[in-house]
């Protein structure tokens, strides 16, 4: 006849058992983790850096469809500039680090923009070597001016440049 009765202490090892890890079990889990992220951390950075660069592209490209568009919707002169740090007015400066707005000539801002996200650079420069820092769109979206401008978008390990020809339009190149 079958014992009925169990061993001592054998139902309460296999209790514990199916409740706990081994430190085996633990050690090969965590190693697995470890290469995930070794592999997976490089990757994720790379992607937020070119995902900021696109968010500033997008913003400028914002910026310019705005200007053209108010310039011709309110048949008056439109500036995009870098923006000082207050975010109040124009800034003269090459460097458009503290973020860039739209206004009327000489008058109201009409809509602000941050400054670009994490390390990326943005600067302006007018065709033919000019010393303008910002774009004035005329009344019929033509840009002011005998030259057409050019920003570059940097940050690591990727760089970006949007044209503003004499007629308004724009393109980009490696963006």
């Amino acid at each position: 006849m079958p014992s009925s009765i169990p061993v001592a202490g054998t139902a309460y090892r296999s209790h514990l058992s199916a409740f706990g890890f081994t430190l085996l079990e633990l050690m090969v889990a965590l190693a697995i983790l470890a290469i995930l992220l070794a592999v997976g951390v490089p990757s994720f950075q790379s992607f937020i850096q070119r995902s900021q660069l696109d968010a500033s592209r997008e913003g400028l490209e914002s910026a310019l469809y705005l200007s053209r568009s108010e310039a011709v919707t309110r048949a008056t002169r439109i500036v995009l500039c870098r923006r000082n740090g207050s975010g109040s007015a124009c800034a003269d400066a090459n460097n458009w680090n503290n973020g860039w707005l739209v206004a009327v000539s000489g008058g109201e801002v009409l809509r602000t923009w941050d400054a670009p996200q994490g390390s990326v650079s943005l600067t302006i420069a007018q065709a033919g070597g000019g010393g303008s820092t910002s774009i004035t769109f005329e009344a019929d979206g033509s840009v002011s001016g005998d030259s057409a401008y050019s920003f570059s978008l940097s940050g690591p390990g990727n760089a970006c440049s949007l044209s503003v020809s004499q007629i308004g339009t724009f393109s980009s190149v490696n963006c």
